[in-house]
């Protein structure tokens, strides 16, 4: 409608549509914390967080520059999903079966400064390893947030105990 690219006019948008999950939060803090009411608008804003994981995946699809025929952009939109959807479940996979042992190896064998170190040198490799694989590095920063929660559920709250150090 203003003349700028559709490109350009879908990520705005989109980014301007997601609300920010923390402040919304503290804003319901007054409320019944059983009313359907906060239940609901709790789930819609969890679900938000997950689609912004999507649309960080998929701003090299809106970075790509040059004007692509229709099914070449679909193909490109279609590849990048794929790799995505296998980088997704790869992640999950480490987070349910790996994580757990390798954090449990590390909590009984190595110091505090080693499982800090750990902790910290593997979030930066995933989000390295989502940058490589042809998603963004902002997905792969999620996806090791997401899995190092896994992972200090499984082992108490030390991950965060020892990052939180770092401040």
């Amino acid at each position: 409608l203003t003349g700028g690219a559709t490109k350009e006019g879908i990520l705005v948008g989109a980014t301007l549509g997601m609300s920010s999950t923390s402040i919304v939060l503290k804003g319901l803090q007054p409320y019944n914390d059983s009313g359907l009411f906060k239940r609901i608008t709790t789930g819609t804003l969890l679900l938000q967080d997950c689609l912004v994981g999507l649309l960080f995946a998929l701003v090299p699809a809106f970075a790509s520059g040059g004007t692509q025929s229709s099914n070449a952009a679909f193909l490109y939109f279609a590849e990048l999903v794929a790799v995505m959807v296998v980088f997704i479940l790869g992640c999950m996979a480490m987070s349910s079966f790996i994580m757990p042992a390798v954090m449990g190896w590390i909590e009984r064998v190595c110091s505090a400064e080693i499982y800090r170190l750990f902790a910290v040198a593997f979030c930066f490799s995933i989000a390295t390893l989502g940058d490589l694989s042809g998603v963004s590095s902002e997905l792969g920063a999620f996806c090791a947030g997401a899995i190092m929660g896994g992972a200090s559920r499984s082992h108490g709250t030390r991950v965060y105990q020892e990052v939180n150090q770092l401040e």
